[in-house]
């Protein structure tokens, strides 16, 4: 730490949250990184709120401290009522003259999704002069799980100048899971230039995530370096199946094509969940997806408060409903994305649930 810059030791011992938010922008950057921990060691209210902040930070040490912290500190810190607060303000920052703010800003909406910042962040990923802003811009469209950036996301795809843009493009069409990305993601692959081109890899890995079997299966019968290999593992994860000749996985398609659904619907294990500013904002991405009626829609809100309540543990006869009124991967999907929330977001869904309900009943 720097021998004439602010004590953070006693900021920390005086719990002064403003004095260290300060420190963030010290130029001494072992003074910010130090100014983090302390934030994160304070565990107050105006603390979250600066670690939230911190997320859009110039100095990436910053960023990934903070995020760090939060996790650490309170996993449900997405739901926290400064969240939304902070949100808005990385949100205002995708707009700065400054490059290194638009990225840092960017950045941060790749850990904490914001709804709002969807058409900003279209913005930024297709006209941003700077390619690693528009890159980052990307990406964060792929966490944020609105299928509104599909569209825009193809076309940055087939015609970003910047290879690591359209990479990044190809990375979020994946997270997404929209079909329509398909035709372009495998034009992506066919295009690769060779063995050492990773195009391929990365639009294999975005077809695994959108569950494209019967596209992955005709890759391996096209002649593309290191292309085989990687589709196969991918068809095995999607598929649990193993045949060792490629004509083997096109004869099993043509007798399951119709009625074969995917181990895992969209993304994969290895990516971080879709989390938007507030369980209903969860809900109505769902109900979009899944074109629910209001009453549907009540019955799945039902199922995650009683899944958020009992971690987990459903009522056997509760699923068996769902699942007959075509609601269980609605459901599995709702799963994953509130899986880090707590009480407060069984309050904000039990007020959704009547509003749909009386809704559904022409109340």
């Amino acid at each position: 730490m720097s021998l004439f810059g602010p004590n953070v030791s006693k900021l920390e011992q005086r719990r002064d949250s403003d004095g260290l938010v300060k420190c963030l922008d010290h130029r001494d950057p072992s003074i910010r990184k130090a100014a983090v921990d302390a934030l994160a060691r304070l565990k107050v209210d105006a603390s979250i709120g600066a670690l939230i902040g911190a997320l859009a930070h110039s100095d990436r040490e910053v960023r990934s401290t903070a995020f760090d912290a939060l996790e650490a500190t309170n996993p449900n810190w997405r739901s926290h009522r400064l969240a939304d607060v902070a949100g808005d303000e990385i949100v205002s920052k995708l707009k700065s003259p400054d490059p290194a703010e638009r990225f840092a800003a960017a950045s941060a909406l790749n850990q904490f999704p914001v709804q709002k910042s969807l058409a900003p962040l279209i913005e930024l990923a297709q006209h941003d002069p700077e390619e690693q802003v528009r890159a980052r811009g990307a990406r964060a469209l792929g966490e944020l799980g609105d299928r509104r950036a599909v569209a825009p996301l193809i076309d940055v795809l087939r015609h970003d100048r910047s290879k690591e843009v359209r990479l990044q493009s190809a990375v979020a069409l994946g997270n997404l899971g929209d079909r329509r990305a398909v035709q372009p993601l495998l034009e992506l692959v066919r295009g690769s230039s060779g063995y050492f081109d990773d195009s391929h890899l990365v639009g294999v890995r975005a077809l695994r995530n959108i569950g494209a079997v019967g596209e992955l299966i005709e890759l391996l019968n096209e002649d593309i370096p290191g292309v085989e290999e990687r589709a196969v593992k991918d068809l095995r994860q999607l598929t649990g199946l193993e045949f060792h000749e490629a004509s083997a996985w096109s004869d099993w398609w043509k007798n399951n094509e119709a009625t074969f659904r995917p181990r895992t619907r969209v993304g994969s294990s290895e990516q971080l969940p879709v989390l938007f500013g507030s369980p209903r904002e969860i809900c109505q991405r769902i109900f979009s997806d899944y074109d629910l009626s209001p009453l549907n829609s009540a019955q799945l809100v039902a199922a995650a408060i009683q899944f958020i309540s009992k971690r987990g543990q459903l009522e056997p006869a509760l699923e068996a409903g769902l699942a007959i009124a075509g609601l269980a991967e609605p459901l599995a999907a709702l799963k994953e994305r509130l899986s880090g929330w707590g009480t407060s977001a069984v309050i904000e869904l039990g007020i959704l649930e009547k509003e749909l309900s009386k809704k559904a009943k022409g109340v």
